[in-house]
């Protein structure tokens, strides 16, 4: 099974290793305030972040605020 670490940097990008090797993809779009689409299609999870499900009340705004972080 490979780990995967996830770090947002500044921006759009997102850095993914598994296991030992790094590659550089880009968020195209924010699924909801724990989950985002990179761009070969992979949806990746925060790890360690529970935010409302899309029918759960505040999930618009947490939908937003990971917009913020990830798309500006």
């Amino acid at each position: 099974m490979a780990r995967v670490w996830l770090g947002l940097a500044a921006g759009v990008t997102v850095l993914i290793g598994v296991l030992f090797s790094l590659s550089q993809v880009t968020v195209t779009r924010v699924i909801d305030g724990d989950t985002v689409e990179i761009s070969d299609g992979r949806h990746i999870r925060y790890i360690g972040i529970d935010s409302p499900e899309k029918s759960d009340c505040y999930a618009t705004t947490a939908a937003k605020l990971n917009e913020e972080l990830v798309l500006n």
